[in-house]
């Protein structure tokens, strides 16, 4: 189980996430959508372990925010400790690594990730078969990992987490500028991960990929605090009113449950 508990950070001293709480099970597909700003991003971040975040305390004792995945305490942990424990998180922009074949980037994964070892060739075989999936060809193994487009960055991300099979998936916006074609394919990838076990995270801010994916449980953030959980009414809402109806009844402030009201 990943618990995330009363999650508060700040960035070069701005308040960002304040308090968010959330549990993802094994085998759990939940989406946490938001508009522009909201703390999405910097979550997975804070996840992902990236060391210019600051977690917090928000008018709360410090021991009161906690990370953890399967009983294991995940502020402690480094980033690659963080992998190694099953958490995978997929950026909104990944970065490029210029000079790093795809294919020596796969092996290093594998080299320090995965408990199975294979030789270098039925690894290569291994990850052609599941790129086919994503529509992927070979050749794209071949290739310097600082020349793609967003679109195939999106595929290699989804790729990397086929191959590693994490406990957890955090996917922040794998959705954005992408086609139907390209939302049936994340169903299909998101569909398998969860069959293996694998809790994922969507996170997002528009509500097309719902229309693919049936979530357990959908949760708007807004002002860095999560306002709202539920199901399909949350879309209804949303479909009906946009994200302004999750807002501060009192004033309209895009905070939602802003300190002046709460």
């Amino acid at each position: 189980m990943l618990k995330i508990k009363n999650l508060s950070v700040k960035i070069d001293k701005k308040q960002i996430l304040k308090g968010v709480c959330l549990t993802l099970r094994p085998g759990e597909v939940q989406v946490l959508m938001g508009p522009n700003g909201s703390g999405k991003t910097t979550l997975a971040q804070a996840l992902a372990g990236r060391n210019k975040l600051q977690a917090t305390s928000y008018k709360l004792q410090a021991n009161d925010t906690k990370i953890l995945i399967d009983g294991e305490n995940l502020l402690k942990m480094s980033v690659d400790e963080r992998a190694k424990s099953g958490l995978f998180v997929s950026f909104q922009n990944p970065v490029n690594i210029s000079g790093v074949k795809v294919f020596d980037f796969f092996s290093a994964e594998q080299n320090s990730l995965l408990k199975e070892k294979a030789s270098l060739l039925e690894f290569r075989k291994k990850i052609v078969k599941k790129a086919k999936k994503l529509g992927l060809s070979e050749k794209i193994l071949d290739r310097d990992l600082g020349n793609f487009s967003g679109g195939e960055k999106k595929r290699l991300e989804l790729l990397q987490a086929l191959v590693l099979k994490p406990k957890y998936a955090i996917f922040d916006e794998i959705d954005s500028g992408i086609d139907i074609d390209g939302l049936k394919t994340i169903e299909k990838i998101v569909k398998g991960l969860q069959k293996k076990g694998t809790g994922i995270l969507l996170i997002t801010h528009q509500p097309k990929i719902l229309q693919f994916i049936k979530p357990a449980k959908i949760h708007v953030l807004i002002g860095g605090r999560i306002v709202k959980s539920g199901n399909d009414e949350i879309l209804k809402r949303l479909e009906r009113s946009g994200y302004k109806s999750f807002y501060c009844a009192a004033c309209l402030c895009k905070q939602a449950a802003c300190p002046k009201h709460t």
